[in-house]
């Protein structure tokens, strides 16, 4: 056992000991606080790479940190992953989270030909909004957010990733702001239902914004919203997409068609459940 498969071990028993989490929740979060602050990834640590004392160290503190407070370890770093890069991120914006990266797929597996523009409502790190500007490298994404906090993360992360110039930053309450059409309308909206808010973990609830969890209409205000209008803002054969929660893609896909979108698509995450709605406008 090499001085880091050692240390690793400690970090386990600190998790152990503190009752609140699985071996697995344990082993997971051990990899990824070691990863961020090394830059090398998990099985090189542990079994082939000598690390410096001073990052062990630090990796002691934070997990004494986690199991005492229970914040999540994304924002005590100040960083998470997302498509596999890093992003900034703070209490001013959802962590991005696996499953909004099948949004991003989505998005452009089945992006118009010749996408020139790209609307990103509730950007809030930016994270969807930068990966789809690193892909289609010669088009506009405009990223929309109500709060400015939000937006300043968002700029900050699409500066980390040399995307910066081809993302505007525009501080809107959905359409508000909004006056010209895109190819891609995207959104990862506030979907959790206020009566659901006891189901919502108490690392979440405690430490990530209300304002991007909870939503009116039983959760569905902002999709309701958002696609009584999409239709103005959208070329033909335009695509929009969606987040959803676990137990609301029919209803999300009843609205969309409703309102005269075709070609509705139900992508599930990698749990089976049903994360993803997208829709074309025809006319």
């Amino acid at each position: 056992m090499n001085e880091a498969q050692k240390y690793r071990a400690i970090y386990r028993e600190i998790y152990k000991n503190s009752r609140k989490f699985s071996a697995e929740e344990a082993d997971a979060e051990i990899d990824f606080v070691m990863e961020l602050l090394t830059g090398k990834k998990a099985h090189k640590i542990w079994f082939f790479d000598i690390v410096s004392t001073d990052s062990l160290h630090k990796a002691q503190d934070i997990f004494l940190q986690r199991v005492e407070t229970m914040k999540p370890l994304q924002h005590i770093l100040g960083q998470a992953f997302f498509c596999g890069n890093r992003y900034f991120v703070n209490e001013n914006t959802l962590i991005p989270r696996p499953e909004t990266e099948f949004l991003v797929k989505e998005c452009i597996k089945r992006a118009p030909r010749n996408t020139r523009k790209i609307l990103d409502i509730g950007t809030g790190s930016g994270c969807i909004a930068v990966e789809l500007a690193k892909v289609f490298k010669d088009s506009l994404t405009v990223a929309a957010d109500i709060s400015e906090k939000a937006l300043e993360t968002a700029l900050s992360n699409a500066e980390l990733h040399n995307a910066a110039d081809k993302i505007k930053f525009i501080r809107s309450d959905l359409f508000e702001n909004i006056d010209e059409e895109f190819d891609i309308i995207v959104s990862n909206p506030p979907y959790i239902a206020f009566s659901d808010k006891n189901e919502v973990q108490k690392e979440v609830y405690d430490y990530e914004p209300h304002s991007a969890l909870f939503a009116e209409e039983n959760g569905f205000y902002f999709y309701r919203k958002i696609i009584e209008v999409a239709h103005n803002f959208l070329t033909e054969n335009g695509l929009i997409a969606f987040e959803v929660g676990w137990k609301q893609a029919q209803k999300v896909s009843e609205m969309l068609s409703e309102k005269g979108f075709s070609e509705i698509n139900i992508i599930k995450d990698l749990d089976g459940i049903n994360r993803v709605v997208s829709a074309i406008k025809i006319n």
